[in-house]
């Protein structure tokens, strides 16, 4: 009957060596987990232009008339500048041959949010109705070399970037 109770339990040493190293495990697992998590939302992103852009293409030879996809920041109107890919695009049916798209041309508009920084060589092209990818303008010659946009982000080396070939196949990583 002399036995005395024992009480579990740490120590402050085992107690701060425990934290010490889930603090370095955090430290390596939270920027990896970022980096994760910058490739999937560019993934995603990247996806859903290339998306746009088959559906583009679709309608461009159902329909039998020019189909454009371009840069917009408005939802409305189409960007003049290439970079602005990442605060949206949209898709229109070139009906009246301007180039432009007008209020009853719109098929779809993407509005991100700006998740990105994109850089491009162009801010807009059209599909022809053959399926070929042409410049932006009303006259738009085919394109000579592939489109290229990338959205990449400012704070980890994560990116995702879109390919249309001048006969009009479409891809993304």
């Amino acid at each position: 009957m002399g036995r005395r109770a024992t009480l579990g339990g740490f120590t402050m040493v085992e107690l701060l060596v425990a934290i010490a190293v889930v603090g370095v495990g955090l430290a390596l697992a939270v920027p990896a987990f970022n980096q994760f998590i910058d490739t999937n939302r560019y993934q995603a992103l990247s996806r859903a232009l290339v998306a746009d852009m088959t559906n583009a293409r679709a309608e461009a030879i159902r329909r039998g008339v020019p189909v454009g996809v371009c840069a917009s920041t408005d939802g409305s109107s189409c960007s003049n500048s290439a970079s602005n890919w990442s605060v949206g695009w949209l898709v229109f049916a070139d009906l009246d041959g301007s180039g432009a798209p007008s209020s009853s041309e719109i098929l779809s508009v993407h509005n991100p949010g700006g998740a990105a920084v994109a850089s491009s060589t162009v801010a807009g092209f059209r599909f022809a109705p053959s399926g070929e990818a042409r410049g932006a303008t009303a006259s738009g010659t085919r394109l000579t070399t592939t489109l290229q946009i990338q959205f990449q982000s400012q704070t980890t080396t994560a990116s995702s970037t879109v390919q249309v070939a001048p006969y009009g196949l479409i891809s993304g990583n």
